[in-house]
């Protein structure tokens, strides 16, 4: 099984916040974890930003980056296509952000490529839509 992580569950790998115990046991309990390489950029700005807002120290920040792009490689990356943006654009229709729907379509591409994937998302209208779609990781809320 393969979970995919939008970027609210991603982070939450790095930073002590409600809800790291079930991505981390999502992550542990499966195969392999699937990200969009928009992902990338959401991670650094939303770590940036709590650095700016002093949610977190300059020493944590770099932490987090650093475990960030020491993980980074292990991870399955699906690349923001045409196709994926194209397809990300169809589900817009259901109330979805921009960035949300194209997590939500890279983890629809990585399930046709190979089948058995779950959705993780700390995103409550994503994981809603999602739901319609995919499967999703069970004990989220």
């Amino acid at each position: 099984m393969i979970v995919y992580l939008d970027t609210s569950a991603w982070a939450k790998l790095y930073m002590n916040e409600p809800g790291r115990e079930n991505v981390l046991n999502a992550v542990h309990e499966s195969d392999n974890a699937a990200i969009c390489v928009i992902g990338y950029t959401e991670l650094h700005s939303a770590f940036g930003r709590r650095l700016r807002q002093r949610e977190i120290t300059q020493e944590e920040f770099q932490i987090a980056i650093d475990a960030m792009e020491r993980d980074w490689p292990r991870f399955i990356k699906i690349q923001a296509t045409e196709e994926l943006c194209k397809a990300a654009a169809g589900l817009t229709q259901h109330g979805l952000r921009s960035l949300d729907a194209l997590h939500l379509a890279a983890a629809l591409e990585i399930q046709i490529q190979v089948g058995n994937v779950v959705f993780l998302s700390f995103d409550i209208q994503l994981m809603r839509v999602a739901g319609r779609f995919i499967p999703l990781r069970e004990g989220i809320s």
